[in-house]
């Protein structure tokens, strides 16, 4: 339509807080989390049988309990409602502490 100007409207944006998507309990960031550490322990136990020619369940058990269930404990812990972390998730939590120790400070503030 030549001529003719659409009306745009402000689109109201409200984030209070994360979206559950799967399931109705688990946000995006915490399934990322649960799958880079199964990844991890799929990928690993893979590169094991094609170094060795052999895989047994105690490889793979091993595997999965290293890389498994930490994942499991850090989606959980980086929930968002879950703040035992001076008031925030386990994954914001180390963001801060990370940010403190290796980024340079400036003073006065920049604002």
């Amino acid at each position: 339509m030549r001529g003719v100007d659409p009306v745009i409207y402000p689109t109201p944006v409200q984030f209070d807080r994360e979206d559950r998507t799967f399931g109705g309990k688990w946000t995006l960031r915490q399934v990322v989390y649960l799958f880079c550490g199964l990844g991890a322990a799929g990928v690993l136990s893979t590169v094991y049988w094609l170094l060795t020619g052999r895989l047994d369940p105690f490889t793979i058990a091993g595997l999965f309990v290293v890389f498994g269930a930490p994942a499991a404990a850090f989606a959980h812990l980086s929930d968002p409602e879950v703040e035992k972390f001076r008031g925030m998730p386990l994954d914001r939590y180390l963001e801060s502490v990370t940010r403190f120790n290796f980024l340079p400070r400036t003073w006065p503030p920049r604002s």
